[in-house]
């Protein structure tokens, strides 16, 4: 058995070697698929080297279009089409397809996204996987990984039902005791995820066991420094995962060379030093052995003998055409067919189920429109006739103190009225003698004038003195005259 399984890893890297020889090849060309938010546009920037592609929940799009970037990395040509996933719509799923269909031709890799943290694929990623292999053939899946994106995040401190260790947990300073176990849980989690893939994939969508046999699960994390994140590369069970992840994608192109050209510069040398030959020699050998080291981690002996027989090679002999129409296989027909109409009657009722509930919600909101409708009505009567019932308050108020005014006024006049027709009878009862008016006080010039008329006056009685009765009659009248006169 050790000799079998010698001879048998000696041909299989021999097998990968002979793919490292440069030819006639011009570029890579990947598809990126999934779901938006599951991290494809981190491993679009991973793979290119740089931020192209925006990342974040501020870049969630439904979209139909596939979005394609292009950059050299490390003097090779790298094409990644960025496709938004049949899981981001429903309602052109044939625009998409078809997208699909006259972009992405000639690639070299199918990356299918979804999140480690899932733990299981989620249905619409189940439906995806249907209407792909529907669309494109089972061959579609002979040049794809299965992608486990934000597989840092896994918490495989704690322990859940997908573990296998029993029993206390080491104490927290053990460190290289959690080390272990950490690993352990963290393999065992990517091997149920592998386990559960290719079980839908061979019982549900109905592709071929060889095909899916080879189809790799790999788990990638962030590629960005932080404070709580120093070592992004690092996970469980690698100590980086761009370089593993690089090295098993080799494994599903014809163009193995290239992904040889950009791990041996990017990865296994520091960058900017100068290779020579024995070095390059080294890292032909390291890149073959790590190769081969995936095989022997994803595969048993048996498994491998079985997935790579004596007459076919580890590496992918051509490229995916999209455009062609896939080959008719009654057996994963069948099944697919089956399960097509399956998600197409759950669509259907699902589709039934949101139209109802948007009815529902339709009218729900119009009945809500039209309580406030009217309980505006109602609100705007009640302050209608709050105001009117104001406004007559107001007026009674108004008449009220007129009519107080009024009375008062009366009341004023009539006692008036009294006082005079009470004067009245007084004064008829009690007549006065009016005197008129004194006269006013004589001037100086008559005060002077009628008192030398009087000394006159006297003068002439003295010097007429009453001589005779004649004379005393005639005195006494011109007296009398006198008196009259003043």
């Amino acid at each position: 058995m050790a000799a079998k399984s010698i001879s048998f890893f000696s041909k299989l890297e021999s097998s990968i070697k002979a793919a490292l020889a440069p030819d006639d090849h011009k570029e890579l060309r990947l598809l990126v698929t999934g779901k938006t938010g599951e991290g494809k546009s981190t491993l679009v920037n991973g793979l290119l080297g740089a931020k192209v592609a925006k990342e974040g929940a501020g870049t969630e799009r439904c979209t139909t279009k596939v979005t394609e970037y292009k950059k050299e990395v490390e003097g090779v040509p790298v094409t990644v089409f960025d496709s938004p996933g049949l899981q981001d719509t429903t309602e052109n799923e044939d625009l998409y397809l078809e997208d699909m269909r006259e972009k992405c031709q000639n690639l070299s890799l199918v990356l299918y996204c979804t999140k480690m943290t899932n733990n299981r694929l989620k249905e619409e990623d189940k439906r995806a996987i249907l209407k792909l292999t529907a669309a494109f053939g089972q061959n579609f899946w002979k040049y794809a990984v299965l992608v486990l994106t934000f597989a840092n995040t896994e918490n495989v401190t704690r322990r859940d039902e997908r573990d296998e260790d029993e029993g206390s947990e080491p104490d927290d300073d053990d460190e290289e005791s959690w080390k272990v176990l950490e690993k352990k849980r963290f393999e065992g989690r990517v091997k149920i995820w592998k386990d559960s893939f290719h079980k839908f994939f061979i019982e549900e969508v109905g592709v071929r066991k060889d095909i899916v046999q080879r189809i790799l699960v790999v788990p990638v994390g962030d590629s960005r420094v932080s404070r709580h994140n120093r070592e992004p590369y690092r996970l469980p069970d690698r100590n980086d995962w761009f370089i593993e992840f690089w090295m098993a994608c080799s494994l599903r192109v014809r163009e193995m060379n290239f992904f040889y050209k950009i791990t041996k510069n990017r990865f296994i040398r520091p960058a900017g030093s100068q290779t020579t030959p024995d070095e390059s020699i080294d890292a032909e050998n390291d890149f073959v052995k790590g190769v081969v080291a995936i095989l022997a981690k994803n595969y048993t002996l048996e498994e491998l003998i079985e997935v790579f027989n004596n007459e076919e090679s580890p590496v992918q002999d051509s490229t995916l055409q999209l455009s062609d129409a896939p080959k008719v296989d009654e057996t994963y027909t069948e099944k697919l067919q089956e399960n097509l109409k399956k998600i197409d009657k759950e669509k259907w009722v699902n589709e039934q189920e949101e139209i109802n509930k948007r009815e529902k919600e339709k009218n729900e909101r119009e009945a809500e429109k039209r309580r406030e409708e009217l309980e505006g009505e109602a609100k705007r009567e009640r302050e209608k006739n709050e105001r009117v019932a104001e406004e007559n308050r107001r007026e009674r108020e108004r008449v009220q103190q007129l009519e107080t005014d009024i009375t008062n006024r009366r009341i004023a006049l009539d006692q008036q009225h009294a006082t005079m027709l009470a004067n009245e009878a007084f004064s008829r009862a009690h007549p006065t003698i009016i005197l008129p008016p004194p006269r006013p006080p004589p001037s100086n010039c008559q005060l002077v004038v009628g008192v030398a008329s009087r000394l006159i006056m006297e003068s002439d009685l003295k010097r007429h003195a009453v001589k005779d009765r004649n004379g005393s009659n005639y005195l006494r009248g011109r007296n009398l005259r006198m008196r009259s006169t003043d």
